[in-house]
């Protein structure tokens, strides 16, 4: 059993502080499953949530490092319902242009 797409729809709302700027997101999850054998496919939706904090670097640069959980609502793989629970940690550059 694997998660092969992960895609959110998300807010977020921050405290710009000048260079640094920490936030929080929420949102819409999916997510697409697929289990082997049998070869099912199902489509997960749940929410998540998370937090952050940016920092520019310049006028156009930042990084960005994020946490987040995501609670994915169950479906049947031919046996019993799975449903997900996820932790993720991302890093990430901003290009403002």
């Amino acid at each position: 059993m694997e998660l092969t797409q992960t895609t959110s729809l998300r807010g977020r709302l921050g405290h710009n502080g000048g260079a640094f700027m920490p936030y929080l997101t929420a949102g819409l999850a999916f997510d697409q499953g697929h289990a082997l054998p049998p070869d099912v496919i199902n489509m997960h939706v749940g929410w998540t949530i998370g937090a952050g904090v940016e920092f520019a670097v310049s006028d156009a640069l930042s990084v960005d490092l994020l946490y987040r959980y995501t609670d994915l609502a169950p479906q049947n793989y031919a046996g019993p319902d799975l449903g997900f629970e996820t932790h993720s940690v991302t890093a990430g550059l901003n290009w403002s242009f």
